[in-house]
């Protein structure tokens, strides 16, 4: 077997040591509407965590730079006592935002939020996102399913994407060519199966405006055959991690829907 004592989980990617401030990041959750009248919302949150045994006070600002347009700021005041979390909403109005699109229906419009954290007046992390404006709608009828993006009915061309058994081999080059030659070959979708890719993946689809069919990373399999008390350690693994999977990719357009 090539594969014998292949190690096929942990880290995917290249890490190395660097520095924080008082404050990490957890992330930033965005979610996106356009309303009537054309006019685009921005809810978000974005999930402090002090680093620090001491209180701190200070202030968070949330920068929306709409593709092609002006930056929308907003400050808001936070106080974490040491060691804990604080989740910090915002709500931004985005006047005519460009929607993304599939590649094959228009342009995959990108727009970006940054979060800046203050600690007394002076910046202690920065972290930025791209997301994008676009509705998806999956409608089951007696003739087979019916989808529409953005409001304009849109068939579906896909495929099956499994590019490595070690996604460790991934690089971005390697997934940039697999997204050009889908679209070569007029695929609107990649359904990538069983399995959850390394975010850049993601990232490069949003740009490509290429849909991504997105598997949970869980399988009947796991519990074949598996005893009552097996089969429900499964099932509280699937409740806890189904979450975490969602909110990892939730600010990726490109993805339409989770399947498992």
């Amino acid at each position: 077997d090539v594969h014998r004592g292949v190690v096929r989980g942990g880290r995917w990617g290249a890490g190395g040591p660097g520095a924080l401030g008082p404050f990490s990041v957890a992330g930033v959750g965005l979610r996106a509407g356009v309303a009537a009248g054309d006019v685009g919302g921005r809810e978000g949150a974005a999930r402090l965590r002090n680093l620090d045994g001491r209180d701190m006070a200070g202030g968070i600002s949330f920068e929306v730079i709409p593709a092609g347009g002006r930056p929308l700021r907003l400050v808001r005041e936070y106080r974490i006592p040491g060691g804990l979390e604080l989740t910090v909403p915002f709500n931004l109005t985005v006047p005519q935002p460009k929607r993304w699109s599939p590649w094959r229906l228009g342009e995959a419009n990108l727009h970006q939020v940054r979060a800046t954290v203050s600690v007394s007046g002076r910046e202690s992390v920065r972290v930025s996102e791209d997301f994008g404006f676009r509705d998806i709608d999956l409608r089951p009828r007696a003739e087979g399913w019916e989808m529409r993006v953005n409001g304009s009915p849109f068939f579906l061309r896909g495929a099956n994407y499994q590019p490595e058994l070690r996604l460790d081999r991934l690089t971005p080059e390697r997934l940039q060519a697999d997204l050009d030659l889908a679209r070569e070959t007029n695929l609107d979708a990649l359904r990538v199966h069983g399995h959850v890719l390394p975010e850049e993946f993601y990232r490069l689809a949003d740009r490509a405006g290429m849909l991504v069919l997105a598997d949970f990373a869980l399988t009947g399999a796991y519990a074949y055959h598996a005893t009552p008390e097996e089969g429900r350690f499964f099932e509280a693994s699937v409740r806890e991690q189904v979450p975490e999977l969602v909110e990892l990719l939730r600010n990726r357009p490109s993805i339409a829907l989770w399947t498992a």
